[in-house]
């Protein structure tokens, strides 16, 4: 349920920033990284997805990141957080990333950590 919440307050404030936005069209690009703990990416640390790739507008942006040490086996059960308590919450979060029309490979990647 926690998902479905940050999901939507993210959607909400991505509506009103493009209805905000003056112009003809919305400039997109590529953008995609991974997200890293201890410098491993959570995906071989058996976390499940973590990667993201898509087209956003040029910009600033917030990012919210999702990671619970629960394991399918265990049914629906209460969602254990692997990560820092910040790293759930848009208004502590403090993972950032400008979105250039030129990237390079890495930049978009995310360095968290469990404490």
């Amino acid at each position: 349920m926690y998902q479905k919440r940050v999901v939507t307050v993210f959607q909400s404030l991505l509506l009103v920033s493009l209805i905000g936005c003056g112009g003809d069209t919305l400039d997109l690009v590529p953008v995609s990284g991974t997200v890293l703990l201890d410098g491993k990416p959570l995906t071989k640390l058996g976390q499940g997805g973590v990667s993201f790739y898509g087209d956003a507008p040029l910009g600033a942006y917030k990012i919210v990141v999702n990671a619970f040490q629960n394991t399918p086996d265990e049914g629906p059960v209460t969602p254990r957080q692997l990560l820092n308590s910040r790293y759930y919450d848009p208004a502590k979060t403090d993972l950032k990333i400008e979105v250039v029309a030129e990237s390079v490979p890495g930049q978009y990647d995310l360095n968290v950590s469990k404490k």
